[in-house]
């Protein structure tokens, strides 16, 4: 591998999170493959090469504007005097908006977890409630500990990105599942939470990949439609999104905007009930 390309991702390793850091070594490691295919050092381009290789990558303008961003974060750490990526504009590109299930639908997906009669559907659904109920994200679910919860206080600590930390707040369901889940486990004090339960011990730690596959059986939904889902129906129950911002733990208030969706329907039904000139009051 490229030693600039290696003293890049050791950089980003240490200050991005886990799912951020995979994502941008990809995006760089296509460019290099692109550089190689092509016969073209990293520090000779022009602009005109950039855009070339952002036209040779398929999907959106968001897609390409993602590449785009990894390839001048790269060229800034590196202090290029002549930076390609620099001279390149994108008009305003947004993230394409996700579909997020009704209270109705993630209800019902909950609920077919059927049961609490073994420790695979109480973990299974736990897991749910936690994603849902606290908005948590995969990885988080995956770090939990079994002392990162406090039932009495109904509190989680969680393991956030980049290696932040925040305490969330757990619904009564959740704390009923979580005691039903931890007395079946028995004494596991400072154990992982979500355990591989074909490890006797069960002191083996749920894989990422594990818990997207129990999802994805479970209920036919990823971890983040659930915390899509928690962000937007709170939000739509009256909760300030500067108080989503801090349960979901995110730097920027853009983010998420971006977790917190509404459709034209609703804003209609605000409008229509708010608004001093709505249609449906006297205009005298």
């Amino acid at each position: 591998m490229n030693t600039a390309l290696c003293d890049y991702l050791q950089h980003l390793r240490v200050k991005a999170a886990c799912a951020t850091y995979h994502y941008e070594r990809f995006r760089l490691l296509r460019f290099f493959r692109w550089l190689k295919l092509h016969k073209k050092r990293w520090k000779s381009l022009k602009r005109r090469d950039v855009e070339a290789f952002l036209l040779t990558i398929n999907g959106n303008s968001y897609t390409r504007y993602k590449a785009w961003k990894a390839l001048r974060d790269f060229y800034s750490f590196h202090k290029q005097q002549n930076d390609p990526t620099q001279s390149i504009t994108f008009q305003a590109c947004n993230r394409p908006l996700i579909k997020v299930p009704s209270q109705a639908v993630v209800a019902q997906k909950i609920a077919g977890i059927h049961g609490l009669k073994t420790e695979t559907t109480q973990r299974n659904r736990l897991m749910a409630e936690l994603a849902y109920g606290s908005g948590l994200r995969r990885r988080e679910l995956a770090l939990l500990d079994t002392d990162d919860l406090d039932l009495e206080r109904g509190t989680v600590f969680v393991h956030g990105k980049g290696g932040s930390r925040r305490i969330v707040p757990l619904t009564c369901k959740a704390v009923e599942i979580a005691r039903a889940y931890l007395e079946r486990r028995g004494a596991c004090a400072g154990r992982p939470l979500f355990v591989a339960l074909t490890d006797p011990h069960r002191r083996r730690r749920l894989s990422l990949v594990r818990i997207s596959m129990e999802f994805k059986r479970t209920t036919g939904l990823n971890t983040h439609a659930f915390r899509h889902a928690f962000a937007t129906h709170i939000l739509q129950n009256g909760c300030s999104i500067r108080i989503i911002q801090e349960l979901l733990g995110h730097v920027n208030l853009t983010t998420t905007q971006y977790y917190t969706y509404i459709n034209k329907d609703e804003l209609t039904a605000v409008i229509n009930r708010v608004h001093p000139r709505a249609m449906h009051k006297s205009l005298l």
